[in-house]
């Protein structure tokens, strides 16, 4: 199969709100860049509380979330999504120093989807954008515990 280039690949991902939550401020500053150059709707935050405060006003598709954040860290800001009805549907993607299969099994536990390590190429980034607003509206996982189920809270603490 051929790949397309940058300039050629189709821009189907642009109806997706993206929220990007950081406190690395060049960090959230590029990808915030990059998504918006490309057409998606993007909003940053600095932390796990303003995100939440955030989503409840612009509800996103998908959250880039920064693990390390402070105040509410990302497995906890994971977990309070999950539990807000209007956000329940948001993809929750983790962007994070910490890549070991532990910390996976934690961003899994409390309600990630998926679990980037930095630096995250941004063709990789793309892709799962791409592929998230193919599926934007059917996105039900049966898998999924539904939210507030044992462990979710615990497997957040686990990391403070």
């Amino acid at each position: 199969m051929q790949q397309l280039s940058e300039q050629t690949r189709p821009l189907k991902a642009t109806s997706l709100q993206v929220m990007v939550v950081g406190e690395e401020k060049d960090l959230a500053e590029t990808l915030a860049s990059m998504l918006a150059s490309r057409g998606y709707k993007v909003a940053k935050v600095r932390n796990g509380s303003e995100m939440l405060e955030a989503s409840r006003r612009w509800p996103p598709d998908v959250i880039l979330l920064d693990v390390g954040v402070p105040a509410v860290n990302g497995f906890e800001a994971a977990v309070m999504v999950r539990k807000e009805r209007q956000l329940d549907r948001a993809v929750l993607i983790a962007l994070t120093d910490w890549g070991t299969d532990d910390h996976r099994r934690t961003s899994s536990a409390t309600g990630f989807d998926a679990h980037l390590a930095k630096p995250v190429a941004a063709d990789t980034l793309l892709e799962i954008l791409e592929r998230l607003a193919l599926h934007k509206h059917d996105k039900v996982d049966p898998h999924r515990p539904e939210p507030g189920t044992e462990g979710q809270e615990q497997a957040a603490s686990q990391v403070r």
